[in-house]
């Protein structure tokens, strides 16, 4: 599988993602500094004001690389799905599943190291910008740490998301209706749920996992039943 995946890899050129990668970093850090100046120089006593700007970078980037997932799921099996020719692309001597099984897995390793990267650096560029400016007088590396549930449960979500897109592509046809809704879902469900404290930011992300896995085996099985 793995060796499938560094083929997939390499024959989509996906290096040149990377620049993708640098590129949402940078709107990242952007947005993140702006809401820092709106709300705040404020003391960290109210922990509910660092605690919404730490959920904000979290969730904005789970949101980016979500839909930056549906466009790579669209670039590696859409084609094949749009124009028929999954009927001879996945022939032996690998069965079908399996090829979809790691073109599916390259993107959600792409995804999920991108998630882990982006968290990493930006949380790093907040500590080090507040340092400078004092956004929030205080802050400190024990703030960023207390909540880790928040980006494991981003990262779920996100492969939720991207075994969604493949369904969604499956049954449409379309790369471009397949981004707009995972960006629809992705989107609406951070802004419903950006600020609370609620299960609901725990149970949200286990939910859009389980749909993505049930609708991808859906998908698999319907892919090794097409008639060659």
């Amino acid at each position: 599988m793995f060796n499938l995946m560094k083929i997939e890899f390499k024959k989509n050129k996906m290096k040149s993602d990377i620049f993708g990668v640098v590129l949402a970093n940078i709107a990242i850090f952007i947005a993140s500094t702006i809401t820092a100046i709106l709300v705040g120089f404020k003391d960290v006593s109210q922990e509910n004001v660092i605690y919404y700007h730490i959920e904000q970078i979290v969730q904005v980037t789970v949101v980016i690389f979500s839909v930056y997932g549906a466009i790579l799921v669209g670039n590696l099996v859409g084609d094949e799905f749009n124009d028929g020719t999954v009927k001879t692309l996945f022939l032996y001597p690998q069965a079908r599943g399996r090829i979809l099984l790691a073109k599916v897995c390259t993107v959600i390793a792409f995804v999920v190291l991108s998630i882990i990267f982006t968290l990493g650096l930006q949380l790093i560029l907040f500590l080090v910008s507040n340092k400078v400016f004092s956004f929030y007088v205080g802050l400190g590396y024990n703030y960023i740490i207390s909540r880790p549930i928040i980006c494991f449960m981003g990262i779920i979500s996100a492969i939720g998301f991207v075994l969604l897109a493949t369904f969604i592509l499956y049954k449409s046809k379309s790369t471009l209706l397949t981004v707009l809704v995972i960006l629809l879902v992705s989107g609406k469900s951070y802004a419903d749920r950006l600020g609370t404290r609620s299960t609901l930011n725990t149970i949200f992300p286990i939910i859009v996992f389980i749909i993505g896995i049930l609708s991808y085996i859906y998908v698999a099985k319907n892919l090794n039943e097409i008639d060659i």
